[in-house]
């Protein structure tokens, strides 16, 4: 397959700001990237407040983007049973992403749990997903590595990815949450895992400077990555990790590989533009943070 599909993230993007950009802001930004032609969006989050209050309006968000919502899908970030609950309730959410980790460290940071308990809460989600008609997407944090000093190898990942395909979850999503992959670990890893579990198609979430998005990339699109999420402008990380904000892969750089390599995809590379220079508006819009 010569297409690449792309997601969307403002979510990523906007979790990370030092401010609050207005609820209707973030509509009129949201319906950019509609008029784009973005089949997935990364729309926001159903986790606490105190924890994220830069996505506290996502309820109000949803509800206002519902008429203009045609096939595209939405998915939302959970990091708990009742996130997914009050998730799961609207109409217009069609996937719910949880950011579980092969890093027990990261766990801890992140969403207050271990191994054995987030593993436990992922068949709660499914089950959730499925009560609800919705569908589970399971991020592998830290998938190439972690600041904490836990070690990592491809087959602990390719184990990692194999436990819940055996759970059952069928979207599953690589995450290079701090920016430090190698571009043959990349290639090899997506490689283990085609070989392992042929019908999976992984999906790829890359943090990373600007010098290396290109290896890193053309590792994923040549060992079999056809999934990949970005960010228009490239802002965000996951502020949860305890690491410095790497900033995401920048979607117009997404789009440029596409045309260097002849990769089809579907979205509209000026309404893109004009989306993206929108997106440089919200950083002059920004409001005081709610108090946590």
């Amino acid at each position: 397959m010569n297409q690449m599909n792309i997601r969307e993230c403002p979510r990523d993007a906007m979790q990370g700001l030092p401010y609050f950009i207005p609820t209707t802001v973030k509509e009129e930004y949201l319906l950019s990237l509609l008029e784009a032609g973005f089949s997935s969006i990364d729309i926001g989050s159903f986790v606490s407040s105190r924890t994220i209050p830069q996505l506290s309006d996502t309820a109000a968000v949803l509800s206002s983007l519902a008429s203009a919502k045609q096939d595209q899908s939405f998915l939302v970030i959970i990091a708990n049973e009742s996130g997914a609950l009050r998730a799961a309730q609207h109409p217009v959410v069609d996937f719910l992403g949880f950011p579980w980790s092969i890093s027990s460290a990261f766990l801890r940071h992140n969403i207050r749990s271990d191994k054995r308990k987030a593993f436990s809460l992922i068949h709660r989600l499914l089950d959730i997903c499925y009560e609800n008609k919705k569908e589970l997407l399971v991020y592998i944090s830290m998938a190439y590595g972690n600041p904490y000093g836990e070690s990592w190898s491809r087959q602990a990942l390719l184990e990692g990815f194999g436990q819940l395909w055996e759970a059952g979850v069928r979207h599953i999503s690589l995450s290079d949450t701090i920016g430090v992959s190698d571009p043959e670990d990349i290639y090899l890893s997506l490689k283990d895992i085609k070989k392992e579990f042929p019908e999976a198609i992984p999906g790829f979430h890359l943090h990373t400077s600007e010098m290396m998005w290109h290896p890193r990339v053309e590792a994923a699109w040549d060992g079999g990555g056809r999934h990949f999420d970005s960010v228009l402008n490239a802002l965000g990380g996951c502020p949860m990790s305890g690491y410095e904000l790497v900033g995401n892969l920048n979607t117009l750089h997404l789009l440029s590989f596409c045309r260097e390599k002849g990769i089809a995809h579907p979205l509209d590379e000026e309404k893109v533009k004009m989306a993206a220079a929108l997106g440089k508006k919200l950083l002059s819009s920004g409001l005081p943070l709610p108090p946590r």
